[in-house]
């Protein structure tokens, strides 16, 4: 069984939620759960892992990394736990096997569904293959959104600070907008400059 960390992806590429998972667990929507998958399946990231337990350690990593809502200062992901845990070992009786496999035909009947050919797995599975990179680009990009922002007004010379782009939005400011500024993408933002703060 191949297992890997799944990570959803809001529109401005933010993460909202990490899981692991293993077959189209990222790819189905669930029941009384906070985070149902995106509908755009490209703002869905997989990453393959070579066993369970680097899965696990991968998605507790990311969750401490970028934060949760509920319970982290300048947290952006809507999980409810640190990750690691799971059913996994449980299993389930043939009658609960047959609901659940009636349940997910009626969810995924007439819709089409996201097809891997072996080699795109291949040719993933060797750009992910050394972990370590995965990790790296995590840090950076967490770093990335909770990087302090400092705002001029163009007109009055008021300026703004912000411990993260996400905190902005507090003030009616959007982060992605703030960032593009900071990346040089965007010359300003509700006629603020804006600028990360180096710390």
């Amino acid at each position: 069984m191949i297992y890997y960390t799944y990570i959803y992806l809001r529109t401005n590429g933010t993460p909202y939620y990490v899981g692991k998972g293993s077959g189209k667990r990222a790819f189905l929507k669930r029941k009384k759960c906070y985070a149902q998958p995106p509908k755009n399946k490209k703002n869905i990231e997989i990453i393959p892992c070579l066993n369970e337990q680097q899965a696990f350690d991968l998605e507790k990593l990311l969750i401490s990394l970028w934060g949760r809502k509920r319970y982290d200062e300048n947290g952006v992901l809507n999980n409810n736990t640190l990750g690691g845990e799971g059913v996994s070992g449980h299993r389930p009786t043939k009658l609960t096997i047959k609901k659940r496999s009636l349940q997910i035909s009626k969810s995924l009947k007439g819709k089409p569904q996201p097809k891997w050919s072996i080699e795109r797995k291949v040719n993933h599975s060797k750009i992910l293959k050394n972990n370590i990179n995965v990790i790296n680009a995590a840090k950076l990009r967490a770093k990335k959104y909770k990087k302090p922002v400092f705002g001029t007004n163009i007109l009055t010379k008021q300026t703004k600070y912000f411990n993260s782009a996400e905190d902005a939005r507090a003030e009616k400011f959007l982060p992605h907008h703030i960032r593009e500024c900071c990346s040089g993408k965007r010359k300003s933002h509700k006629n603020f400059i804006w600028k990360f703060v180096n710390v």
